[in-house]
């Protein structure tokens, strides 16, 4: 938690160029290749629509993806392109179609599912639709969700609404735990473990960061 936490306060500054350096002793040089090329490729867009500045965002699209190859290498070909833009549709202007343009329709159809309707994120009955349609997808499509909802927790507790927060590990012990269990096994206690704990840290003040 404190690394992710210093990191924000550092504004994510040297996070994208370590998973460059990091990438580069991957086994796999076709996943080194697609993963060098898509990170180039996200580095040139522009991301309006997100609330965090962009160092700070692409710090976090480069540990999903890094935690997403780390959970299940074997399919690191399929998980790293869509890793690396999974929030793309939400903190850009891009839209599919431009993204076909850049990316193969596998990589666009996953970003595509896990890509969440924001007026609908409070409703049960459309976040099950919407995690049912995860389970039921390529498993590279269960990694990211998963992997994104564990580098979020870390820094959960900077959030002083405690409805919000509590509303957040819901969801995760509703549907994320869960996806893990069937998914990823070997992860899912990991992150029961994370829910209580961020249950029992609340809220931290900015200013004891």
């Amino acid at each position: 938690r404190q690394i992710r936490i210093n990191s924000r306060l550092k504004n994510g500054h040297g996070e994208v160029d370590s998973f460059a350096e990091w990438l580069k002793s991957w086994p796999d040089p076709d996943v080194v290749v697609i993963g060098t090329q898509s990170l180039d490729q996200i580095l040139k867009f522009q991301f309006t629509n997100n609330v965090l500045n962009t160092s700070t965002y692409l710090a976090h699209v480069v540990r999903v993806t890094r935690m997403s190859l780390e959970f299940c290498p074997e399919i690191a070909n399929r998980s790293i392109a869509p890793a690396l833009i999974h929030n793309i549709l939400e903190t850009t202007n891009l839209t599919e179609i431009d993204l076909l343009e850049k990316f193969d329709s596998s990589t666009v159809s996953t970003v595509k599912t896990l890509t969440i309707d924001r007026k609908k994120q409070h409703l049960f009955s459309y976040l099950n639709g919407y995690y049912s349609t995860i389970m039921q997808s390529h498993l590279s499509v269960g990694v990211i969700k998963l992997a994104d909802k564990i580098d979020n927790i870390f820094t959960l507790c900077l959030n002083p609404d405690k409805k919000k927060r509590e509303n957040y590990l819901k969801q995760i012990e509703d549907f994320v735990i869960p996806l893990a269990e069937s998914k990823v096994p070997q992860v899912s206690d990991y992150l029961v473990k994370l829910v209580d704990n961020a249950y029992k840290t609340g809220h931290i003040p900015s200013s004891d960061t």
